[in-house]
């Protein structure tokens, strides 16, 4: 097993270190065996080294999957206008590319594995909990995405599927895991199990005793589908009582996005 603390290539993450290291202390002084780096301002390392990023978490999109369908309608009632829109996008290809690019990077700096959201929410649906999409019209988005970015490569690194709260990869469905797992033509496939995000799925959690207990039953639930859980994103989250709030009394939404 190895433990790793995320981190981000932006000046603001990595200012706090004077330099490679700095960051090799960090590593020695909390027995990390490195960092699982979110690439934000393009693909590169700055003062991190390439041996001790163990993965990459690959950039994600919010609200993507109407654009991706050319759902008009839906792109509108997000973005405002298309050009706005285009502006986050860049377009379908843009897309592939962006992804293709930070996938060639992690084979670069021979990282072990990358990290994928398997998700999608809009701005009104993250306030008023109204969703649009079904799990299954995320996930079936997100296999034919998948398919373009790893169309003909032979990557050295696993490629995990990160399960949200929101629409697409949940784990509180088995049957949409597998959907998700069985349509993912690549070899070295699996999941990023992220409790805390599986914690989300369950508003009437208040205690971390009672997330334990919730989180072995959706992994009981999932039987043999656990075997792809090759890795895990530590944190807890007990935002049920929130999120009850919230939806009985959802912000009013202004200006554009």
């Amino acid at each position: 097993m190895k433990i790793s603390a995320n981190i981000t290539n932006t000046h603001e993450d990595l200012e706090r270190y004077s330099d490679e290291t700095d960051l090799r202390n960090l590593c020695l002084k909390h027995r990390l065996d490195g960092f699982e780096l979110l690439p934000v301002e393009g693909n590169t390392l700055g003062i991190i080294p390439s041996d001790l990023v163990g993965g990459v978490h690959l950039s994600y999109y919010s609200c993507w999957v109407d654009y991706w369908n050319r759902n008009t309608e839906a792109v509108l009632s997000e973005f405002g206008t298309i050009e706005e829109a285009e502006m986050v996008f860049g377009g379908r290809q843009a897309i592939i590319d962006r992804y293709r690019a930070q996938l060639d990077f992690a084979e670069s700096i021979n990282a072990e594995y990358v990290v994928f959201h398997v998700s999608d929410v809009s701005i009104e649906e993250s306030v008023t909990y109204k969703l649009r999409h079904s799990d299954e019209e995320v996930v079936d988005a997100a296999l034919e995405l998948i398919s373009e970015i790893l169309d003909g490569k032979d990557y050295s690194f696993w490629f995990l599927a990160e399960n949200l709260w929101w629409p697409g990869l949940t784990m509180t469905r088995p049957e949409i895991t597998r959907r998700l797992l069985d349509g993912i033509q690549y070899q070295k496939k699996g999941i990023m199990l992220d409790i805390g995000h599986l914690m989300h799925t369950n508003t009437s959690l208040r205690t971390q005793e009672d997330g334990v207990e919730y989180i072995h039953s959706v992994l009981d639930a999932h039987g043999g589908l656990c075997g792809y859980i090759k890795g895990v994103h530590l944190h807890q989250s007990l935002s049920g009582a929130y999120v009850g709030e919230l939806m009985q009394n959802p912000p009013k939404l202004e200006g554009t996005y």
